[in-house]
């Protein structure tokens, strides 16, 4: 079984880790294939709370919002779409539509 889940952030977040990644060696163990797609990288997590960066922060954001309507055509692959709290960070829930609605996945 292929799951595919999308996080907000990287594997630095604790929600992320504590949510996802720490079950990624028991699934496998049981056949189950998790891949986790975070929305942030960590350069870009690191410095999304930081005052002096916030221009160059929310202009980072658009590469990530792209390549995550990408992440959502490749949904189509996976048995199973796990999003962890949010698609995206910003915006409706364009990803969320789209993996329910256009591809049928709950």
């Amino acid at each position: 079984m292929k799951v595919l889940a999308l996080a907000s952030y990287p594997v630095e977040a604790a929600a992320t880790r504590f949510r996802l990644h720490q079950f990624v060696g028991p699934l496998a163990e049981r056949g189950i294939d998790l891949t986790i797609h975070p929305f942030l990288d960590s350069r870009l997590f690191q410095q999304l709370y930081r005052k002096e960066s916030r221009a160059r922060t929310a202009a980072s954001l658009l590469v990530p919002s792209l390549r995550r309507f990408g992440e959502a055509l490749a949904a189509r692959k996976a048995d199973l779409l796990l999003v962890q709290r949010e698609a995206m960070m910003w915006g409706p829930p364009l990803i969320e539509w789209i993996a329910t609605r256009a591809f049928s996945k709950n």
